[in-house]
């Protein structure tokens, strides 16, 4: 998307504030399984239709593009399927970590499993009861995630992915995506992680491969010399999801780095980036990766950069003032950002968006830039932004200013769960809470 075209957007996404918000209806055949959904407009015009297979008395009602899709607003035996025309990607409230499902309608990948674990916050219980209600939602898709990616070995991205280890051996621990004993409650078709062996979760991350292993899940392991620098790197087992005409692709675009640079001692540097294209709608997930290492993952596209331009930027380092960089702004040209973090409004120690000041006053003027920045706005909301995190050396305190957000920047920490509805045809969609 160039930037003249950034500039003819409407600006259409704000806070999404009723349930549900409808303003196409669906029509479904009452009798035929194989006729056509008819898409109507408010004022009742037929404007397209969309064909399904599901459609008949007993099938699950096709969902509304621009319904909220949280999970515990959908009464007991609700079930909804996903348009075939359109995806949604949940960025879960973990407290201060990532864990993003995405939802298409044949599939449903899950990049990243973390999550806050401590005495505030039971970053595992809140993923593992999102997904207990979307597959509540969707039995169409059995349960089964097509693909686990973990982008890198810290414990904020994979705790979920095994049983954590909590920073109070007396605070009760929910088991993750492999359980320490008893079923798997998930079946896992595809696991892709930066072949890292080191790392704060490297034990979540070592219980989901090896049970991989043992069950002859394949295992991708992905790493900068495996890269084209054109279209990055893709295959059947890093994008797995087939929906007909409106699939999905999954393009690797960046991980562990072998070569010297001089970075190389940071795990965060090894995330890896990926890149999901859906018809006309893009995101780009690059864990947290850092300012180190981004001039150079932006470089290595310099011949081919439109595969960094995205419509949808998860945000790196949780919103971090080293998780963004100017460089890659201009790559990506985003009409959307979003960040995974904790609440930075309460007072909280330890490994917590307060302490880290999250998100930063720094990255957050860059996501507002007017070159730069998002191209879409939200409804203005006052909300609190980091000037500083915690010194662990002097023991000073993090420090915060409220800020009034206009342009369409999100958080988890802020909003609650953040779900982004895109359409194959280009179209954005964003609710919260």
């Amino acid at each position: 998307m160039t930037r003249k075209t950034r500039a003819a957007i409407v600006a259409v996404v704000g806070l999404a504030v009723a349930w549900p918000s409808v303003a196409q209806e669906v029509e479904p055949s009452p009798t035929s399984p194989n006729e056509a959904v008819v898409i109507r407009s408010a004022s009742g015009a037929e404007i397209g239709s969309v064909s399904s297979p599901t459609i008949g008395p007993d099938a699950p009602r096709i969902l509304h593009e621009d319904e909220l899709l949280f999970h515990d607003q959908h009464p007991a035996g609700h079930e909804a399927a996903m348009r075939p025309d359109w995806m949604a990607a949940h960025v879960i409230d973990v407290g201060q970590g990532a864990a993003i499902l995405l939802e298409f309608s044949c599939g449903a990948a899950l990049i990243d499993t973390g999550g806050q674990e401590d005495e505030y916050v039971d970053g595992n219980a809140k993923l593992m009861t999102y997904l207990e209600r979307f597959f509540a939602r969707r039995p169409d898709l059995k349960k089964t995630l097509d693909v686990v990616f973990l982008t890198h070995a810290h414990s904020d991205h994979t705790s979920g992915a095994g049983v954590p280890k909590k920073s109070k051996p007396t605070t009760p621990q929910t088991p993750g995506l492999i359980p320490p004993t008893g079923t798997l409650p998930y079946k896992i078709r595809n696991v892709v992680t930066n072949g890292e062996t080191s790392g704060s979760g490297i034990g979540p991350q070592k219980a989901l491969i090896n049970y991989a292993s043992s069950h002859a899940i394949p295992v991708t392991q992905v790493f900068n010399s495996d890269i084209r620098r054109s279209d990055g790197l893709t295959s059947n087992r890093i994008s797995p999801i087939a929906c007909g005409e409106n699939s999905p692709t999954f393009r690797v675009l960046w991980g562990s780095e072998r070569a010297g640079h001089g970075w190389e001692d940071n795990g965060n540097n090894h995330s890896l980036a990926i890149r999901v294209e859906f018809g006309a709608s893009s995101f780009l997930f690059i864990g947290d990766l850092e300012q180190d290492a981004q001039p150079e993952f932006v470089r290595s596209y310099a011949r081919h950069p439109t595969i960094l331009d995205v419509d949808v930027y998860m945000v790196g380092h949780h919103g971090s003032r080293n998780g963004t960089t100017r460089q890659l702004m201009q790559a990506m040209s985003p009409q959307i950002a979003v960040m995974g973090a904790g609440d930075p409004s309460r007072d909280e120690s330890g490994f917590t968006a307060h302490d880290f000041g999250h998100p930063n006053l720094a990255t957050i003027t860059l996501l507002e830039d007017p070159q730069v920045g998002v191209a879409k706005t939200r409804t203005a909301v006052s909300l609190p932004v980091g000037t500083r995190g915690r010194n662990p050396k002097t023991g000073a305190e993090a420090e915060f200013e409220y800020r009034t957000i206009r342009q369409a920047i999100y958080s988890t920490g802020w909003d609650g769960d953040v779900v982004i509805t895109a359409s194959a045809g280009g179209e954005k969609k964003v609710h919260t809470r």
